[in-house]
């Protein structure tokens, strides 16, 4: 199974070589947000029939990705993910990003691996780290919630949300001053003000996550130049954190 990324249209053309790795069930979630997108089955297929068969650690370690815990939890079927808490404090999970949509990464391929999780962790990240190489200043994009200065950084590498991961990337980015952010969905990230009410990044962030069923918890991490810490905005969130939001309860 595949965790379908919500995002701007993708435009992708099939590749030519075939794989056994099929689409054997369809779970459909909540309807998306306004402006938010998802691939097409055909897209989804498409990807799948470019990836080996055994999905080999030779390969793989190429395409793999720290991932945030999202709100929704995963159908009954799909392969429990291997989390681990890294720094800074937060717990992710690993997969393989294959365009549309992530692989999760189970403990059955990771024992096929043979591969240490810390491993798995070290390569994921340097993974963020080379893909944020091609991100720059210039492509966040600059708002506010009046009187409050927002910046807005879609990646399109499937790393908004784990630039949090990498300090000295989101120092290169966002620049060296005191930050708060928000991740809402994977491939966002929103920086505001150090010291921004908490309230109102709580707002923003429920705004935002409503949009996408795949969405990450109310999270805040602030950012001191140097290094990042979590802030944990559950309290902040006014509404419940339930079904009639995400169309599933909250998982911590």
């Amino acid at each position: 199974m595949a965790d379908q990324k919500p995002r701007r249209r993708l435009n992708k053309s099939a590749r030519s070589r075939r794989s056994n790795l099929r689409i054997t069930n369809i779970v459909h979630g909540p309807e998306l947000g306004p402006g938010v997108v998802s691939a097409s089955l055909e897209e989804l297929e498409a990807a799948l029939e470019g990836q080996p068969d055994d999905l080999a650690w030779d390969w793989a370690s190429a395409h793999v990705i720290p991932v945030m815990r999202r709100v929704r939890p995963y159908p009954t079927g799909f392969p429990e993910p291997m989390y681990t808490v890294v720094d800074p404090g937060v717990a992710v999970a690993f997969a393989i990003d294959i365009g549309p949509a992530f692989m999760s990464i189970g403990a059955d391929l990771l024992r096929s691996w043979d591969v240490p999780l810390s491993e798995v962790h070290a390569r994921s990240l340097a993974n963020v780290i080379q893909r944020a190489h091609a991100i720059d200043g210039a492509a966040i994009v600059e708002g506010s919630i009046d009187p409050t200065p927002t910046r807005w950084l879609q990646t399109g590498q499937s790393i908004g949300s784990v630039l949090v991961l990498a300090p000295d990337e989101l120092k290169r980015i966002f620049g060296a001053g005191p930050a708060f952010f928000i991740t809402p969905m994977r491939d966002l990230i929103i920086g505001l003000p150090a010291d921004v009410d908490r309230e109102l990044a709580a707002w923003l962030w429920l705004e935002v996550a409503a949009l996408d069923p795949n969405c990450l918890g109310p999270i805040g991490y602030r950012f001191d130049g140097r290094s990042v810490r979590p802030d944990s905005l559950e309290s902040f969130v006014v509404g419940p954190l339930d079904a009639d939001t995400f169309g599933t309860a909250y998982v911590a």
